[in-house]
């Protein structure tokens, strides 16, 4: 039926207030209480994510004028809409019709008009408007973006919304804009004005074509408003053979181009001025695009919809666009207590295409909805009903219900996204966004000022005046505290419904484990002042760590007062004292301490706290004995190795520094050492041989022609001294040595502390010679223990010293899929070769985004349980250590979903739109541009990011300097610089050379406007950065799809806004279901993110893992866990410890058979070996499984792994030239 609407003409703005206003800034006082933590949020009234959101929301949905004077919502387009915008537009039902005939030379006609007088001589290509987006996709693009699929041509779109039963109706509020065309020889229209100084129209009004045909004569001007207008419609032809005002403003135009490319000096900067404002007023001349506002409320009855169950209302224009919409009310649910109602919008316009899908016809256009929206208001909203646990949910999902069970969703999008307001004193709504924006609530350290004392590093130390009966008040202070604390949360989950009562005692119970822990720890500081002592001085190390190591003066190491731990960091020293003290500990050896905590809340500086102690009390009781490898630090990425080991040398030296003063004894003879053990891609296999050895790179050092050479020529994962910042190398002299059988590293600063020598190694040949104190590596490394007899020195070896107390392994949750299966079947060694001489390590865990964290470590670690600290509160928003923060700034999310444009042009468009926000913030945060300088872009794949790189130089270039010179005309820089990227394409010197550059770029507004700096404009990345990249500067990132996992997404997001405000712009492809269900549930979902991470998956005992592993872990059991020299050597008894040992890890019968049968093979084949060649060694019996593909090999061979990446062998393909057969030229 037809219906007359009711227009409500606040409506709009109101709506456009509520779409992009809904999360507002709140201003805050700076506060920086820790040097230790990150610097709290600045809140600010010119938050330059506002101006970011603003730019984003004018290009991509509208409406913006960007040439005409008017106001937004009377915007005027020099392009198709369809073709401008990119979000927001509800497109009519687009059908097929054969019989219309519409060939890409009808596309072009209809552009004719328009590109036939801007293309002239001289003119600038930002003149030039967007080609239409039909024409521009290019055969990679289609092949991956389907331009005729019909998800991008939305045409109806609502969300569902639950009332109380009460309710007796709602309100839909409904907005759109809708466009028709000008024509200047046609109509003369009021909005037909451009903004300009009366300075620049008397330069121009008698300007003339030779004949007397002044501009003055066709524009007029408006001295109160300073805007240029059409006096009258415009005569002649614009198109081919161009006539009339068309003709004469040509002939202008091209007098003033000649004449600025002959003239120079003043004259020069006349014409160019000129030049300029003739193409400022150019939009005068074209057809346009003129937007009219549409707002219709509309009043439903409730008693209506329960009686019909469905309500529809149609509204059609009388025009000839024949455009109009149904509004479609549904009943989903209803109950004594509350309805569930759904509202759809369709647009019911019909358009049809022939062959060719042109979206830039004029009819299409004026049958759109853009910039549609609508909002339910009523009184009576409440939450969507929350649906029950399925009946397998386990205690770990019903902890994740209680913790949230709080959290309330008031909508569900369908075609869009959606949010809520439910301010006091206010109308309660819902309402459809298609830009929705979120700042998710931000995990803070919890800061308690009556326990200042206690968290005061200084005061925990050896360099502090307290005493230790002092340090133990201020601790049981702090101990006290989280017991009342717990005792809060015992009567609190009293009350909680019986729902969560099972949970709730089971979150209080690790509650009370943790207590007791932290007690249990404070008791023994506090019966033995030997430990005491230790303690004092490990946070001695970490308050020389924390304060800047060597880069201030050692006497004010007593004086810096305002260092502070997290409450969490201090507890988790406490709670694993036992365990480090105690080797015959059940927590040590049954175990795992899972350190839980959002990504930058300071969990490094936790675990530096831990192994600084554990290094203390192994050589304090152990003496000799102690010496060797003590702790093993894992990570599973080398960029966050590379990153991470700067952190931790730093650590060891202030350690070094501070023993020397308080304990010299365990430092006098051999200094505590840390050494990177990580690969040939980033350090050094060997000492002296071969053209990768550190002795080859010295030389090529020392041969370099000058400095800059000669640090390009550093290949070495370390450039500067950690304590001081000495660069090690300088002109004519560097801090590297070889000497027979070590590496050695000193500072050239002679007043360093280090001067005469760093105990740092970065080859492996030299830490197989020297095992350091604290080893770093990834994960990867450990396959080569196989293959390298000599690494067996890291485990204490024959050398006489105690196998590692701590091994701890960094972002547990990157162990995963096959990287995680492989690990956790070769883990078994790593644990025989700890337990050699009687003891059991400690293993330590720390991520911030895991799920089913229990099975995980089950699988990896030998059945092992998992305590994870800190434990959970009752509501996630406090566990006494972390606290939700609503004041406090954080990173905002923006969610994009094409509508009528394909997922790569989106993502040229966004790309250059973030590059050109740098203009837009010039002048307004110009102090800190150089926070927003560079944009990462992140791709769940090579393959997507190598599609994109591509594009860098091409069309996104081409983007970003249309969009300068047309705001900024008089720029000198409008290109950009080439990109970068951090993947594993890379090396790992390209890494740190990259991350140098994007540290410490410092750009400032001049270098904007005039270049003469080149920092990185664009880095491109996949999940390379996804841990362990801290860069301030990096606030601004595109995620380009859904990552795989949540965890991933959380992860990767997290690495930008760790000081300043930053913002993460989502773009959500549109054909892939899991995106379009992320964008609908955009605001709910990021209110949650980590309620919705992923459970791990591990399957280290099957058939593929144990025949792809066997080997081995075969190979390093022998050498080094029963140091077998040669396989000759080899008993039946050895292998049958072996599979004792794997029986009790497995309880698996039938996995354990299918190794034995697997074990069988390889010693078989072996005994056949040595029969041939009976002093077979075991470099000769193991081939590489990275080539085995390239071989015949027959079963039983020993296969060994280089890398616990190498899960799957390479493809291998061999071509034979047949004989006879004549060669196609064309194929040569």
């Amino acid at each position: 039926m037809y219906w007359t609407t009711k227009v409500n003409t606040l409506y709009y703005l109101t709506l456009m207030k509520w779409q992009f206003s809904a999360y507002l800034s709140i201003t805050t006082k700076d506060t920086d209480l820790s040097k230790s933590g990150k610097r709290r949020w600045i809140m600010m009234e010119n938050d330059p994510r506002d101006l970011l959101k603003n730019l984003i929301r004018k290009h991509l949905t509208g409406p913006v004028n960007d040439a005409f004077a008017s106001k937004d919502e009377e915007e005027l387009v020099t392009d198709y809409p369809v073709s401008k915008y990119y979000s927001g537009i509800i497109f009519p039902h687009i059908v097929p019709n054969t019989k219309v005939n519409t060939s890409l030379s009808d596309l072009q006609s209809s552009f004719l008009d328009e590109e036939d007088l801007i293309t002239d001589i001289g003119q600038n290509p930002v003149d030039v408007p967007e080609t239409p987006i039909s024409s521009r996709i290019d055969g990679d693009d289609a092949d991956n973006d389907d331009f005729s699929r019909s998800e991008l041509f939305p045409y109806l779109f609502g969300l569902s919304f639950c009332l109380k039963t009460e309710a007796p109706s709602f309100q839909i509020l409904l907005s759109y804009g809708r466009y028709r065309q000008i024509d200047p020889t046609q109509e003369l229209h009021q909005s037909y004005r451009i903004s300009l100084s009366n300075e620049d129209y008397e330069l121009i009004k008698n300007l003339n074509s030779g004949d007397e045909q002044f501009l003055h004569k066709v524009l007029g001007y408006d001295s109160d408003s300073q805007q240029v207008y059409l006096k009258k419609t415009l005569q002649g032809v614009s198109t081919g053979q161009v006539t009339g005002d068309f003709a004469n403003l040509r002939k202008i135009k091209q007098v003033v181009y000649t004449r600025l490319t002959e003239s120079k000096g003043t004259e020069n900067e006349r014409y160019s001025k000129l030049n300029t404002i003739l193409r400022k007023i150019m939009p005068l001349y074209r057809k346009t695009w003129i937007r009219k506002q549409h707002d219709d409320s509309f009043e439903i009855a409730m008693d209506q919809l329960l009686d019909t169950k469905e309500i529809c209302i149609s509204w059609k224009d009388d025009a000839k666009s024949s455009f109009g919409y149904s509004v479609h009310v549904l009943l989903i649910q209803s109950t004594n207590n509350h309805s569930v109602v759904k509202v759809m919008v369709e647009n019911t316009s019909v358009h049809e295409y022939g062959e060719n899908l042109i979206l830039d016809k004029p009819a299409l256009n004026l049958k759109c909805m853009f910039q549609a929206g609508f909002r339910i208001e009523s009184d009576f909203l409440i939450p969507l009903p929350q649906q029950p646990l399925p009946t397998y949910a386990g205690i770990e999902d019903k902890i994740i219900d209680c913790q949230y069970r709080n959290s309330k969703v008031y909508s569900l999008a369908h075609n869009c996204s959606c949010a809520w307001s439910l301010e006091p004193g206010s109308t309660s709504s819902v309402y459809t966004d298609f830009l929705p924006s979120v700042i998710p609530p931000v995990t803070v350290n919890s800061r308690y000022t009556g326990l200042s004392k206690a968290l005061n590093v200084l005061e925990n130390s050896c360099y502090s005046v307290s005493s230790d009966e002092e340090v133990i008040s201020e601790l049981r202070l702090f101990t006290g505290s989280y017991e009342d604390w717990v005792n809060q949360q015992e009567e609190l989950g009293s009350r909680v419904l019986d729902r969560y009562a099972e949970a709730s005692a089971e979150i209080v119970n690790g509650q009370r484990e943790a207590l007791e822990r932290m007690n249990q720890g404070l008791e023994i500081l506090n019966s033995r002042p030997e430990m005491m002592k230790l303690y004092r001085i490990a946070n001695g190390a970490m308050l020389v760590n924390m304060s800047g190591a060597g880069k201030i003066p050692p006497e004010t190491y007593s004086e810096q007062n305002n260092i502070y731990y997290h409450p969490f960091q201090l507890a988790f020293l406490l709670i694993n004292l036992d365990c480090v003290i105690n080797p015959s500990s059940e927590l040590r050896s049954k175990s795992i301490d899972l350190l839980w905590f959002p990504t930058g809340g300071g969990k490094t500086e936790a675990y530096f706290l831990l192994t600084a102690f554990s290094l203390l009390f192994r050589r304090f009781n152990n003496g000799k004995q102690g010496l060797g490898t003590s702790v093993i630090m894992r990570y599973t990425l080398r960029l966050l190795t590379a990153q991470q080991f700067e952190r931790a040398s730093r650590m060891i030296l202030s350690l070094n520094f501070v023993c020397d003063q308080f304990m010299h004894s365990l430092t006098e003879n051999h200094p505590y050492s840390i050494g990177l053990w990580i690969g040939a891609a980033s350090s050094p296999n060997k000492l002296h041989e071969g053209d990768d050895s550190a002795l080859a790179i010295i030389e090529k050092i020392d041969g370099a022609q000058n400095l800059e050479d000669a640090l390009r020529q550093n290949k070495f994962p370390l450039s500067d001294c950690p304590w001081c910042g000495t660069s090690l190398i300088q002109e004519g002299r560097m801090g590297f040595s070889c000497l027979r059988n070590k590496f050695e590293i000193r500072c050239l600063n002679p007043d360093c502390h280090y001067h005469d020598g760093l105990p740092i190694d970065l080859v492996d040949e030299s830490l197989y010679n020297n095992p350091p104190s604290l080893l770093f590596a990834t994960i990867d490394k450990f396959a080569r223990l196989a293959w390298v007899e000599e690494s067996s020195s890291f485990f204490g070896g024959t050398s006489g010293n105690l196998p590692p107390d701590l091994i701890i392994q960094d972002e547990l949750h990157l162990i995963s899929g096959p990287l995680g299966s492989i690990t956790a079947l070769f883990e078994s060694v790593i644990d025989m070769l700890c337990r050699k001489k009687g003891m059991m390590p400690r293993i330590i865990a720390s991520t911030a985004t895991i799920k089913n964290a229990s099975e995980q470590v089950k699988g990896l670690f030998g059945n092992r349980s998992v305590k994870t600290f800190p434990p959970p509160g009752i509501n996630y928003e406090d566990n006494f250590f972390a606290k939700v923060d609503t004041n406090d700034l954080h990173r905002q999310y923006i969610g994009v979903l094409p509508t009528g444009k394909t997922f790569t042009t989106t993502q040229i468009k966004l790309l250059s739109l973030l590059l050109f926000s740098r203009w837009e913030l010039k002048g307004k945060i110009s102090e800190r541009l150089d926070d927003y300088w560079t944009v990462v872009s992140y791709y769940n794949s090579l393959r997507e990011l190598g599609r994109m790189y591509s594009k860098a130089r091409d069309e996104i270039q081409q983007a970003y300097s249309q969009m300068v010179l047309k705001h900024y005309p008089l720029c000198k820089k409008h290109w950009l610089n080439p990109p970068k990227e951090l993947t594993s394409r890379i090396s790992g010197h390209e890494v740190k050379s990259i991350l140098h550059i994007l540290e410490s770029a410092g750009v400032t507004e001049d270098e904007l406007q005039n270049g003469g700096f080149n920092p990185i404009d664009i880095v491109f990345a996949t999940n390379m950065i996804s841990v362990g990249l801290d860069i301030e500067r990096l606030n601004l990132i595109l995620m380009n799809g859904q990552p795989k996992s949540i965890s991933e997404y959380i992860q990767v997001t997290s690495r930008i806004a760790r000081r300043h405000p930053g913002l993460v712009l989502s773009l959500f492809n549109p054909f892939r279901v899991r995106d379009k269900s992320h964008f609908e549930n955009f605001a709910s979902f990021h209110h949650n993110y980590y309620r919705f991470v992923e459970p791990i998956s591990i399957t280290p005992y099957t058939r593929i893992a144990i025949r792809k592993l066997m080997p081995t872990l075969l190979a390093a059991y022998l050498r080094l866990v029963k140091g077998i020299e040669t396989p000759a050597l080899v008993k039946p008894s050895d292998i049958d410890e072996l599979l004792a040992f794997m029986a009790q890890r497995m309880n698996d019968d039938e996995m354990l058979g299918f190794m034995k049968r697997k074990i069988k093979e390889h010693t078989q084949l072996l005994r056949k070996k040595l029969s041939l060649e009976p002093d077979l060694t075991f470099s000769k019996l193991l081939v590489s499984a990275s080539d085995a593909a390239a071989l015949d090999y027959e079963s039983g061979d020993w296969l060994a792994v280089n890398s616990m990446r190498e899960v799957s062998p390479n493809a291998v393909i061999k071509l034979h030239t047949i004989k006879g057969v004549k060669r196609n030229a064309d194929y040569e």
